[in-house]
């Protein structure tokens, strides 16, 4: 029951910790620079954790290797150079990675 109540405690934090720069800017504007920097967090992390999961300590042969992260990866950037839009290539990114493990095992 503690872990509860601390996986609790440390959620609620978190989330007004994160929530509370958005809550407390108002109406007040972001200035361009940081609005234009902001698009690229996404893609930034996303990047950094499939880079992450590929490559997990096996080098470039674990890179070029045949995985479902692998195909993922291709499929999501295929998707990303044809239609721009993050929503849809996230989504079939993680689809193509999702069938394949279950095909695979």
């Amino acid at each position: 029951m503690s872990e509860l109540i601390a996986y609790t405690v440390v959620g609620v934090g978190t989330y007004f910790m994160r929530s509370g720069f958005i809550l407390t800017s108002g109406e007040s504007t972001m200035p361009p620079l940081v609005t234009q920097a902001l698009r690229f967090v996404g893609p930034a992390v996303l990047s950094a954790l499939i880079a992450v999961s590929i490559a997990d300590g096996g080098g470039i042969a674990a890179f070029v290797s045949v995985r479902p992260e692998t195909l993922g990866m291709v499929a999501a950037i295929a998707v990303a150079l044809w239609r721009r839009n993050v929503i849809l290539t996230v989504t079939v990114g993680i689809a193509v990675v999702w069938i394949l493990q279950t095909v695979m095992n």
